[in-house]
């Protein structure tokens, strides 16, 4: 996107690209099964951090209304914790063997949000590492839905946003007059694009 500014010299804006990628073949959720969601796992130097972030919440409430739930505590009949309510991303078979056995929900949705300045590059898809490989800020956002029942993923997508090197100049008008400025950057850091990441990926499950 470009503009002039005052001076008439042509300014461009180096918006973010977003990429999605399908892990599974579904990208919609039955409505009428009973579901638990996780807090966000967000990525940050020292590892990953749990969050209620608010658009995932408002998004699940307003697609599965009385049949999502956001903190729950299962507990024996002493009162006891039998199980935490916090999962990391690769929940744990053990974990989902318990909220199958002791609750009634039918799915677990988990989901996470992973910075370009903590991604391990050796763990990246092909299709990422070529999208970040130059980027100057990047987030990949993904959530993944899991069956009790079998323990298999139901559904899982990603989006990647990426803001490309903010160096980069454009080549000259060509009367050479109105040079165009170095590209700005609207997302300068990563942090900023993570969340943004996770809104558009949300609206792609149907």
């Amino acid at each position: 996107m470009s503009c002039a500014n005052r001076n008439g010299h042509l300014l461009s804006f180096n918006l973010p690209d977003y990429n999605y990628d399908y892990h599974t073949l579904n990208k919609s959720i039955n409505t009428e099964n009973i579901y638990i969601l996780n807090k966000t796992n967000i990525q940050t130097e020292s590892g990953f951090k749990t969050e209620n972030l608010e658009n995932v919440q408002d998004f699940f409430k307003r697609k599965l209304d009385n049949n999502v739930t956001f903190d729950y505590l299962l507990k024996d009949s002493n009162n006891n914790l039998l199980l935490k309510t916090v999962f990391p991303y690769e929940i744990s078979d053990s974990d989902l063997k318990i909220l199958e056995s002791s609750t009634n929900f039918d799915f677990i949705i988990l989901s996470k949000i992973e910075y370009l300045e903590y991604l391990d590059k050796k763990n990246l898809s092909k299709n990422n590492n070529a999208r970040l490989i130059s980027a100057l800020a990047g987030a990949v956002a993904t959530v993944k839905i899991i069956d009790l029942k079998n323990k298999e993923v139901f559904l899982e997508m990603s989006c990647t946003a990426s803001v490309n090197d903010a160096n980069y100049h454009f080549e000259e008008a060509l009367d050479n007059q109105n040079p165009v400025i170095s590209t700005i950057p609207v997302y300068k850091k990563s942090i900023s694009l993570g969340e943004k990441a996770m809104k558009k990926l949300l609206r792609k499950i149907k």
